[in-house]
Order: C-alpha cells, then structure tokens, then sequence
C-alpha cells in the first residue's frame, strides 16, 4: 500500500512537471520575441517559431548551429565576446545587426541570461532577441523630420534674401559681356555667369523645398506628361553628348498634380544622364502592374555603391562633386504626398528608378 501510495504521489508529480513543461513551451512558442538557448561553446540548443520569423531559420535548419551563422565574418570578435560571457555565466543585453538567411539585415536588441544545473555550473544562455528594425526606422523618420523643418526655414530665407540680388549681379554681368571685346576677358565672365546659374540652380532646388505643399491633383496620364516633356528632356541629352529612349505603354490614368509629376519627371532623367558618360542612353518606360502605374527611369552609369542605397532621398546627400542632393529629395517628398512609392535596382551596367502609383482604373 505504501508502495502504491508513494506511486501515486510520484505520478501525480509528473504529471504537474509535464503541464508546467507545456505551458512553459507555449508562452516561449507564443512570444513575439524570439527565444533560444545557447550552450558555453555558442551552439544552438533551442528556437521558438518568432526567431524563425525574425531570421528566417527554421528549427531543423538551426539547433546544432554556431550563433556565428547569424553573423557577418566582420562580428567575429563581437561573438567571441559574447560566447565568453555565456561561459563566465554573465547577464549582458545589447543591441546589435543580424544577418537573415536571405542576407537581409535586421537590427535586433538581444538580452542573455545564464543557464545553470542543479549544482550552479553554468551550461549556456538563454538568449531573448527583440526585432528593433522598424523602432529605428521610425527614430531615422523623426530625426529626418526634425531636420527637414530647419532646412524648410532656412530654403525659405535663401529663396527670398539670396536670388533677387543674384538676378541682378547676373544682369549687369550679362550687360557688361556684351560690350567686352577681349576674348580673355570674355572667358572670365563665361566663368563668372556660370557660377552664378550653378548657384541659382541651388536655390532653385531649395526653392522647391520651401514653396507650399499643395494637393491640387487631377486625373492625368504618365506617358501624356512625358510626350510633353520629351523635347525638353531630348535637348539636354543632345547637349551632353547623350540619348533618350521612350518606351511608353499604355496605362491608365492616375490622380495627381501635374507639375509635380513633371518634377519628379524633370529630376530623375536629369539625376540619370549625369550619371553617365557621353553616348549614353536614359530609357524611360511607363507600364502597369497589377493595380499600379509604374513610372522607370534606367541609365548606363556605373550604379551607385551599396554603401549610399540607404541614403538616397536623404537632403545634402550626392555622390556628384556639384550636386546639391535635393533633386532626389524632392522626389521621395512628391511620391509621398501621391502615397506613391520609389524603388530603385542598381549594378555596375546602370541604375533603374521606379515610382509606383495607384492606377485610377
């Protein structure tokens, strides 16, 4: 009977371990954080279904893995690091970068807690991993934001102090040419005009950041605005030794204001032929896709470095010796104000510009 009693009892027991058990792999398997256990040498004990969404891992893919897999060859050090204060059987949380199987980055915040056997030695660590991706991104925003307003302010200073008497130097420059003879002399007024349009041109550009947002849209059609500024975009491709390519399908129409699609136009092709070499070639398409109207701008410059993709649209920012870096700028603000959307696809044969808008159709 004591036997049986002490059975009983023994089994009851179990039987509460193997609830607590499932209901501990339940909130881990539930988590939106992914959760996994890491031995004293850094491999792979254990992975909830949020570090496969986060990573991309699956649990057959991972376990019996080095956490060195989850890390670029740069992060050597850093995971070193980090086996060492698994093994000295430290608490530690930092943020980090991750590699995803696909090679996308994902910026994660990771806290490790030490992992003991019942006579206290240390076995590894369990490790909880926050994605933190979007967090940044919405601080970049922000931070984007905050410095946007200075530059509204500042654009609308420079428009109004600095281009009116701009014109006029370049007026009496331009009246002063036109009497002069010496073809020396003439050269250093070419110089002097030009500096003073590359300087216009700036403020332009600023002008174009300060002037009010206005959403006065209409039905219009992609292909009809740039047949309308095919001869304009022609002439500055001629002058640089350069061409251009219409591929225009037929798509429908889209709601938009007009002269700001002609900017985003204007500012794309331009960006594309100066990133070129003379005898180039800009193809510009339109086509639909699905319920989107797609606007592609392609050059066969050299591409741009991986390094800059994160930074484009970003103000000030140019990989050209003149440029200004509010061209792009100006185009990631108008398709935002479409909800329109820009991509863009580079390699050393060339870069393609894509804005994709809602289609009215």
């Amino acid at each position: 009977m004591v036997v049986r009693s002490n059975y009983s009892f023994l089994e009851k027991e179990l039987k509460l371990c193997r609830a607590q058990l499932l209901r501990l792999e339940a909130i881990v398997e539930a988590s939106l954080d992914a959760i996994y256990a890491i031995d004293t040498e850094g491999i792979i004990l254990s992975w909830n279904k949020a570090a496969e969404q986060i990573f991309g891992f699956s649990k057959e893919e991972i376990i019996g893995q080095s956490i060195k897999v989850l890390a670029f060859s740069e992060q050597e050090e850093e995971i070193d690091y980090l086996i060492n204060v698994i093994k000295q059987g430290r608490a530690y949380s930092y943020e980090t970068v991750r590699q995803k199987k696909d090679g996308q980055l994902v910026a994660v915040f990771i806290t490790l807690a030490p992992m003991k056997d019942s006579t206290g030695k240390v076995i590894g660590s369990s490790a909880v991993a926050r994605d933190v991706t979007e967090h940044r991104k919405l601080e970049k925003e922000i931070a984007q934001l905050d410095k946007l307003n200075t530059i509204v302010e500042l654009a609308s200073v420079i428009s109004h102090e600095v281009r009116n008497p701009m014109t006029t130097v370049r007026g009496f420059l331009q009246h002063l040419y036109n009497k002069i003879e010496d073809a020396k002399f003439r050269e250093y007024f070419d110089l002097m005009i030009e500096e003073i349009d590359r300087t216009n041109s700036i403020l332009q550009g600023f002008n174009s950041v300060a002037q009010n947002k206005g959403n006065d849209r209409s039905r219009c059609n992609l292909g009809e605005v740039i047949k309308t500024l095919a001869p304009l975009l022609e002439t500055d491709a001629v002058s640089q030794g350069k061409t251009i390519k219409l591929d225009l399908k037929d798509t429908p129409d889209i709601l938009a204001n007009g002269n700001e699609i002609r900017q985003i136009i204007l500012n794309l092709t331009r960006n594309a032929l100066e990133a070129m070499k003379p005898g180039g070639c800009v193809t510009i398409r339109t086509y639909q896709k699905e319920d989107k109207v797609v606007l592609e701008v392609q050059d066969q410059g050299k591409g741009i470095k991986p390094e800059y993709l994160e930074k484009l649209g970003s103000p000030f920012f140019s990989t050209k010796e003149s440029g200004t870096g509010l061209g792009l700028y100006v185009c990631y603000e108008i398709a935002q104000r479409h909800d329109a959307k820009i991509g863009c696809q580079t390699a050393d044969t060339g870069t393609t510009f894509m804005v994709e808008f809602e289609s009215l159709a």
